[in-house]
């Protein structure tokens, strides 16, 4: 998908790669998303829309560890996680039926600032 954006000319920015992260992660190819943040990590400046849009799709898969590795991930990368990035994660676990991971994470959002 890169090579073809690259062939077309089309213009490589955080707004272009985080619709292709998020189209990704919904159709279930997680994996091929995170692919794509490697190849452009450096040359584009991703923000926490773009982890975000990964997390929505690590979570609809039921992957809640790759969630939490991707959350831990943005903040030693010094992407600060917001408001939206821990609901994507609270409401991951409850649909995944892991209320004790919602609530420890729910419980850890005001130290997280």
């Amino acid at each position: 998908m890169l090579r073809e954006m690259v062939d077309s000319d089309v213009s490589r920015n955080a707004n272009t790669i985080t619709v292709l992260v998020s189209a990704l992660s919904k159709q279930g190819r997680t994996k091929e998303a995170e692919e794509l943040l490697e190849v452009v990590e450096g040359g584009v400046d991703l923000d926490v829309v773009t982890y975000n849009s990964l997390m929505v799709g690590y979570c609809l898969q039921g992957q809640m560890d790759e969630a939490m590795r991707l959350l831990n991930a943005m903040a030693d990368g010094g992407i600060r996680p917001d408001t939206y990035s821990y609901n994507i994660l609270i409401q991951g676990y409850c649909k995944n039926m892991k209320l004790d991971e919602a609530m420890h994470l729910f419980r850890q959002m005001p130290l997280q600032g």
